[in-house]
């Protein structure tokens, strides 16, 4: 059986989820192929095992790798360090079937595919792929629950701080803003600044402001100079670029 009819009993068009990734889950590529490295470590240690599961771990990864450049060098490194035991014939067939089929879950979709649970998913620090038993919806009240919280911690900071802020200099303001811009990071993952954006509106260094995006990107710069934060630049929707943050 040639390679092509190995790809066609193994992966047909009609058992693809979602297609090829478009323009914004493509700049969530690069993030996931890290978190899914994660979780392999995690379980496996650097070699995945010589069974089904191992297959299936890899057919997820190279499904990823495959959308980005020098795909084929991606593909072959990973297989090399991961797979040491798939024979030649296999690889090829795995590598062939990951750049036509191009498959793509979200990340609830793909939880499921890899058994992903919130206690692992929060130790590991993994963003782009979601919890079995925290679908999107339930992370999302957990992300506005600790939004509320820090909000609140916010508020009674500022209270206690109100008397000796009027004095403080546009340095030392600014300063503040990025302490209180690297509180509302996760510990482990990134931000996109509309998401910290959202975040601080309601918070009393950045409140009432016209301008709070100008605010803020003044503040990640002095975070950045400070060694409080890491930012990094990807290709967003219509061709716009995202800044993301997390801590240092």
């Amino acid at each position: 059986m040639g390679i092509h009819q190995e790809i066609g009993r193994f992966a047909p068009k009609t058992s693809r989820r979602g297609g090829r990734p478009n323009k914004e889950t493509g700049r969530v590529i690069p993030l996931r192929c890290k978190d899914l490295n994660k979780l392999f470590q995690y379980r496996y240690g650097i070699t995945l095992p010589d069974d089904d599961a191992g297959r299936d771990e890899a057919e997820v990864m190279l499904a990823h790798l495959a959308a980005l450049t020098n795909a084929e060098d991606r593909m072959d490194h990973f297989l090399d360090l991961r797979c040491p035991w798939m024979p030649g014939s296999e690889r090829a067939t795995i590598k062939a079937l990951a750049e036509h089929s191009r498959s793509w879950w979200t990340a609830d979709q793909l939880a499921a595919r890899l058994n992903l649970n919130m206690e692992v998913r929060t130790k590991l620090g993994i963003t782009t792929i979601g919890a079995v038993d925290f679908d999107r919806d339930a992370r999302k009240a957990l992300r506005l629950e600790k939004q509320r919280i820090r909000q609140r911690k916010n508020r009674s900071r500022t209270r206690k701080q109100s008397k000796s802020s009027a004095g403080i200099s546009e340095r030392s303001l600014v300063i503040q803003r990025a302490l209180v811009l690297q509180e509302v990071l996760p510990e482990k993952g990134w931000m996109s600044v509309r998401e910290i954006s959202d975040e601080l509106a309601d918070s009393a260094s950045f409140a009432g402001l016209s301008a709070i995006k100008g605010a803020i990107h003044t503040a990640l710069k002095k975070a950045e100079t400070l060694r409080l934060v890491r930012i990094q630049k990807a290709p967003g929707p219509r061709g716009l670029t995202v800044t993301f943050v997390a801590r240092a």
